[in-house]
C-alpha cells in the first residue's frame, strides 16, 4: 500500500533554513498526498523513491547544498529520483517567505513504462528535473489528475493503485504535451489537433477513475 512507513523529519533548528537531521520515507507502491506549509518553513528526509511534485502555491527553495539549491514555485513539476536527501525551504524563496507552499506530491515505485517518462526529464541538479509549466490550462489538467489520485487515497477499491498509476502517467502526458509545444514552431491550431489525437485517452482514463470512485 502507500503508507509512510518510516519516520517523519526532524523539525528545523531554530533559525536554520535547513534541518540538519533527516528521517526516512519509504512507500510499497504509490502514495499521494496535499501538503500546505506556512512561512518559515522547512523539512529534509531521504526518499527511497521516486517523487513527483507539482506546487499549487507560493514556492520553495530546494536542495542541501547553500551553493546548488534551485527554486520551484507554483505552476512548476519537480520530479526527484530515488535514493534522494532531499531538502526544502520557504526561507529565502521570494514567494515561500510570503506565502509559504503548498503541492501535491506522489511517491511511488514506477512500473517501467512511468519510470520511463520520468526519466526524459533532464536533470538540472544531481536527482532533480524541474519542468515550469506555468497556470494556464495544461496545469489545470495536471492538478485535475493529482486530484484524482489524492481521492482515490482513501479508497478500498482494489485496483487503486492501478487506477493512481493511469493517472499519473496522464499527468506526466500533459507535461511532455506542454513541453513540446513550447518548443514547437508549428501553427498553434495544427498543435492543437495533434494534442488533441494524442490525448483523446485522457478523458477515458479519467472518467474510468471517478467511477471508480463513485463505487466505493
Amino acid at each position: 500500500m502507500g503508507t509512510i512507513t518510516s519516520a517523519a523529519a526532524a523539525a528545523a533548528a531554530a533559525g536554520q533554513a535547513i534541518p540538519t537531521s533527516s528521517g526516512e520515507i519509504t512507500v510499497a507502491d504509490i502514495l499521494c498526498e496535499y501538503s500546505v506549509h506556512g512561512p518559515g518553513s522547512a523539512e529534509r528526509y531521504w526518499h527511497h523513491q521516486w517523487a513527483v511534485i507539482l506546487i499549487t502555491r507560493g514556492g520553495y527553495r530546494v536542495g542541501v547544498d547553500p551553493q546548488r539549491v534551485f527554486d520551484a514555485e507554483a505552476g512548476d513539476l519537480v520530479i526527484m529520483r530515488p535514493e534522494t536527501d532531499h531538502a526544502w525551504t520557504t526561507v529565502g524563496h521570494p514567494r515561500g517567505a510570503r506565502e509559504g507552499v503548498a503541492a501535491a506530491f506522489v511517491l511511488l515505485r514506477p512500473t517501467p513504462r512511468i519510470e520511463l517518462l520520468l526519466l526524459r526529464h533532464r536533470e538540472i541538479r544531481p536527482h532533480y528535473a524541474l519542468q515550469r509549466i506555468g497556470t494556464g490550462p495544461t496545469w489545470r489538467r495536471i492538478v485535475r489528475c493529482f486530484r484524482q489520485m489524492q481521492r482515490l487515497e482513501a479508497s478500498s477499491n482494489s485496483m487503486r493503485a492501478q487506477l493512481q498509476i493511469n493517472l499519473l502517467e496522464q499527468a506526466l502526458l500533459w507535461a511532455a504535451a506542454s513541453e513540446r509545444e513550447a518548443a514547437d514552431p508549428v501553427d498553434p491550431r495544427v498543435r492543437r489537433d495533434r494534442k488533441s489525437t494524442r490525448l483523446n485517452s485522457s478523458h477515458q482514463i479519467i472518467s474510468y477513475a471517478v467511477f471508480c470512485l463513485k463505487k466505493k
